[in-house]
């Protein structure tokens, strides 16, 4: 029997670049797509596991095309998914809506207007 691997590592976090909120940013990207690896390999399986016991004709899944019906409440729980994933970056956004510089800001970032405060 193996000896079971520390759950947390020792040492510091390396750092890749100057601002350490891009660091998190990345390892929160790399660990999600370490989950949804996992979830296609689980997906897979299931896909597999149902063609050899024969509740799942091949192709079966690629060929499927959902109703309307189904599109919609797919749709729905997508964007409810969505809105809890990315609901600090669209408060964020609706308060710089209510900013009187908001424009400024937008022309600045495309490069039609000169910095605020310069």
């Amino acid at each position: 029997m193996t000896a079971p691997l520390p759950r947390t590592a020792r040492g510091k976090r390396p750092a890749f670049h100057d601002n350490a909120s891009i660091d998190r940013l990345v390892s929160m990207v790399l660990a999600l797509t370490s989950e949804l690896s996992v979830l296609r390999d689980r997906v897979d399986t299931l896909e597999l596991l149902g063609t050899q016991a024969g509740w799942l004709a091949d192709g079966a899944v690629e060929g499927f095309v959902p109703d309307l019906a189904l599109r919609e409440r797919r749709e729905a729980v997508r964007e409810a998914y969505l809105g809890r994933v990315l609901h600090i970056m669209q408060a964020e956004i609706d308060g710089l809506g209510r900013d009187e510089d908001y424009w400024a800001t937008i022309g600045e970032i495309e490069g039609d207007a000169p910095p605020p405060n310069s």
